[in-house]
């Protein structure tokens, strides 16, 4: 008998995959927070706040205001950290990697981000979230 594999199964195989890679956080627009995988390697970044994703969407919105589009990645770097967020409408995903291993390297981040959006899975979580929402659920 197979299992079927759930959202928190398919996000940490992506962290395990890649050495360095810290945390995946799926959230809305507004800042909850749907979904949030961390690495045992670091278990303070599980505390993180839903202000990164609201941040985040603050920052495109201006973007937006000042006509230059709508805003794909934002890539953040930190002393510890690289924090690297795709714009999944109407979802945010971030990825935080630790900046002294191979999982802060900007170009492996922006690979595992166009892997997911090329998967069927976030697409299967916008349609989740959308119809969640129109249940009044969230």
């Amino acid at each position: 008998m197979t299992t079927t594999p759930t959202f928190d199964t398919f996000f940490q195989e992506i962290l395990s995959k890649f050495d360095g890679t810290l945390a995946l956080i799926v959230s809305d627009l507004q800042g909850e927070t749907l979904l949030k995988v961390t690495s045992p390697r670091e278990p303070e970044l599980g505390i993180i706040n839903s202000q990164i994703a609201s941040t985040f969407a603050m920052a495109n919105e201006q973007g937006n205001k000042l006509l230059l589009g709508q805003t794909k990645h934002v890539i953040l770097f930190y002393n510890k950290h690289v924090v690297c967020q795709l714009n999944c409408s109407p979802l945010a995903i971030t990825l935080i990697a630790d900046n002294k291993h191979d999982g802060g390297n900007v170009g492996i981040l922006l690979n595992i981000m166009n892997k997911l959006e090329e998967s069927n899975v976030l697409s299967c979580l916008v349609k989740a979230y959308n119809l969640t929402k129109e249940d009044g659920d969230f």
